[in-house]
């Protein structure tokens, strides 16, 4: 029973020396729900029979020993007791079909008054142990359910290459984990990485059992079992000495379907270790991730281009949902946000959220296009909202970013700016890798913003330049864009530029347009100047201003 370690205080008293009888005694006793409920009890009828101060230990099996979880009218003792010695004075053992379950300390002039107490409280604190595991395990099942919801989406997902990442995505949500992976047989029936986050091939090659010094993902792709290591387990079960890297804890499971085994899906370096409700939710997720490579792998063989057109048209409402479904005020301050691809499936992105003390907004560009662009997008949305909502400064989150997208290796790059806000002040923090300059229109004059650092996921490591010094008066307009904008073609071949969106931003601050029109003004004067001819690239901006 886990509970609370420190004194109870009596609310209401019943009569002095008088416990009304056995009956009213345990409905008492069982009314209580919640371990610190029952203490609350205890030190009532304790106080009611004149049996304080006094305190309560339960038992711990594995170590021997009575340990203390209350104090009552004094402070809870801090040392434990061995349970094969004898009770101290005034201590009574409180059983439940013979074994004991906990002790409670009085006076020894007391412990007749406390008998019939003391008689009940034992097989009461096992009863409220049971109940806590039916809430646990209720609890556990509305994850389970909460899970089996995420997994099942999976079966929506008919393109093999989004289902990974979906299916890695979802397995290091679900056990916290840090780094991971998902391997396929390939054609020569090899084990082979597909979609990896934070981990190499060396790395995963280097994850080797001691006893028959099989790599572990080969282990259980060829039994169809799990294999779970506890951190304190790995230097015992594992062979790392050619693992680059540190290993805090490893999780396996087949992807299996049919009594097929259609992959591995690796997690390593939980945050709080693989316990088993987190491997049954895990398990539960490979099931039905198995399922849906199954599925994924027999429309592939027969209904390719349907499955294509498909799966376009789930890419598009898939991007189109990352995106924020409606703007943001916080204080002062306005954020909206705009993006037309230029095929079914674009390669730019938006967000914007709330931070405790203001707002961050961000663009970013994804190099290339088509449903490549659009699963890069994907990742990158995933570790953009990780660390954003975690809290991550904007150098912190792009350094994190740039790692993820880096250790994909998937032969592309990511452009982005972003801006974080403090209401309170209107002072922002602003980083750039690689994105086109960004526009600010500060008190009618034009501001540009250069990059700070080099596009995401080139290198390892980002080294960043000085930020730019920023704060927002009112009116003023703050304009992220991706280079589709700038870029935009009429049919002459002229390009946009940035001078005709500077002129735009100006008109808008003069007219003091909110975020929503300045993003409808951009939008419309786009299709007048391109005169309907097609564009090569997306269109992508975000704007955030202060009200005047």
């Amino acid at each position: 029973m886990n509970t609370s370690r420190t004194t109870a205080r009596p609310q209401e008293r019943t009569p002095r020396g008088s416990c009304a009888g056995l009956g009213p005694l345990a409905d008492r006793l069982l009314s209580a729900e919640t371990a610190d409920g029952l203490i609350a009890v205890v030190d009532e009828l304790l106080h009611g029979l004149d049996a304080t101060p006094a305190a309560l230990y339960l038992h711990d099996g594995r170590h021997h020993a009575f340990y203390p979880v209350a104090g009552f009218a004094q402070e809870t003792p801090s040392g434990d007791l061995p349970s094969h010695s004898v009770p101290p004075p005034g201590g009574i053992v409180l059983c439940s079909h013979g074994n004991p379950v906990g002790l409670l300390v009085v006076r020894p002039d007391a412990v007749g008054r406390v008998t019939e107490l003391a008689m009940l409280l034992g097989p009461v604190l096992v009863q409220l142990h049971r109940r806590q595991i039916v809430v646990e395990e209720l609890r556990e099942t509305r994850e389970i359910i909460a899970q089996l919801a995420v997994a099942g989406d999976l079966l929506r997902h008919l393109d093999l290459e989004i289902l990974l990442t979906k299916v890695l995505e979802a397995g290091l949500q679900t056990v916290d984990a840090q780094v991971g992976a998902v391997l396929l047989p390939n054609e020569q029936g090899a084990l082979a990485v597909r979609v990896a986050w934070g981990l190499e091939g060396a790395q995963i090659d280097g994850l080797r059992l001691r006893h028959d010094g099989r790599r572990v993902v080969d282990a259980v792709f060829a039994d169809g079992t799990s294999i779970a290591i506890g951190s304190a387990e790995v230097a015992k079960l594992l062979d790392t000495q050619h693992m680059p890297g540190l290993v805090d804890g490893l999780l396996a499971l087949p992807l299996m379907s049919r009594n097929c085994i259609h992959g591995v899906l690796l997690l390593a370096n939980p945050t709080q270790g693989f316990g088993p409700a987190k491997r049954r939710l895990a398990e539960t997720l490979c099931s039905l991730a198995g399922t849906a490579i199954d599925n994924a792998l027999l429309v592939r063989a027969t209904i390719e281009q349907e499955r294509l057109k498909q799966e376009v048209a789930l890419a598009r409402t898939i991007q189109e949902k990352m995106f924020p479904p409606e703007g943001l005020a916080q204080g002062v301050f306005r954020i909206e946000g705009w993006s037309r691809p230029c095929s079914e499936t674009g390669g730019d992105y938006y967000t914007y959220l709330l931070r405790p003390n203001g707002a961050v907004a961000m663009v970013g560009d994804v190099s290339g296009h088509g449903l490549g662009a659009a699963l890069f997008t994907t990742m990158a949305h995933a570790l953009v909202q990780q660390q954003l909502r975690a809290g991550a400064s904007l150098t912190t989150a792009f350094q994190q970013i740039n790692d993820g997208l880096y250790y994909m290796r998937a032969g592309r790059f990511m452009t982005a700016a972003a801006v974080e806000v403090d209401v309170r002040s209107g002072q922002c923090v602003y980083v750039s890798a690689g994105h086109c300059r960004t526009l600010w229109i500060h008190e009618g004059q034009v501001h540009w913003l250069d990059s700070t650092t080099m596009p995401l996921g080139i290198a390892p490591q980002l080294e960043f330049d000085a930020a730019p010094a920023i704060v927002l008066a009112p009116g003023d307009i703050l304009l992220l864009y991706s280079d589709g904008i700038i870029e935009a073609m009429d049919p002459q071949g002229q390009t946009f530029g940035e001078e005709r969106l500077a002129d735009l931003a100006v008109s808008s601050w003069r007219q003091r347009l909110d975020p929503r029109a300045i993003l409808a003004a951009i939008a419309a004067q786009l299709d007048v100047f391109t005169q309907g001819r097609a564009q090569s690239d997306d269109l992508t901006a975000v704007v955030l201003t202060r009200d005047a």
